[in-house]
């Protein structure tokens, strides 16, 4: 970008200034003959007021930022009473709402290594492709390696938290999991 290295030139002159002030506005709220443990927990308070403000700016540039877009994108429009929904706005509003509700569990579960192997098989309709994606995405995050594209394989234990949310989902009659504890003739064969 053009005038980067003026800009960072301006912004370290602008801190070290504002350093110095506050170091200054610290000294004189401390008082006469104050500790310097004093001093230096005034301008703590201060740097932290500072970046209350910078952070209270960001968020507010934020805001300002997401209404410019849903403005431009013709979501939202100014009323003499404030700001309100246009037909636009409407239907992006049941479009999303519709999508929260069909939305899928985060993908996140804890790994839990074991000493027992666990196999998880599924056949899941191609209508359901999504919850599929799913499902691969979670076992991966849990741990196990994918054999082929529906077995999958770990020394991982299966999460209460991820049976529960393949039963909301009506998965459990796609899916099989496998524990092995004894290897018996496996053994031979590793």
């Amino acid at each position: 970008m053009r005038g980067e290295i003026s800009l960072k030139i301006l912004q370290g002159l602008s801190q070290a200034t504002m350093g110095a002030a506050d170091l200054i506005k610290a000294i004189l709220v401390s008082g006469y003959g104050a500790s310097a443990g004093k001093i230096q927990n005034n301008l703590r308070k201060i740097e932290s007021r500072h970046l209350q403000n910078e952070l209270a700016q960001l968020e507010r540039q934020k805001y300002h930022n997401i209404i410019y877009w849903l403005k431009t994108d013709g979501l939202i429009e100014s009323r003499h009473n404030g700001l309100g929904l246009t037909a636009k706005g409407k239907k992006r509003l049941v479009k999303l709402l519709k999508r929260k509700q069909t939305a899928l569990p985060a993908k996140r579960y804890s790994e839990e290594s074991e000493k027992k192997i666990t196999i998880v098989a599924f056949d899941i309709p191609e209508r359901e492709r999504r919850k599929r994606d799913w499902l691969r995405g979670a076992l991966r995050n849990i741990g196990l390696q994918m054999i082929q594209k529906s077995l999958w394989l770990g020394k991982k234990k299966i999460p209460r938290d991820f049976l529960e949310d393949l039963r909301k989902l009506g998965m459990l009659e796609w899916i099989e999991i496998f524990e092995i504890s004894q290897f018996g003739t496996l053994r031979h064969l590793t």
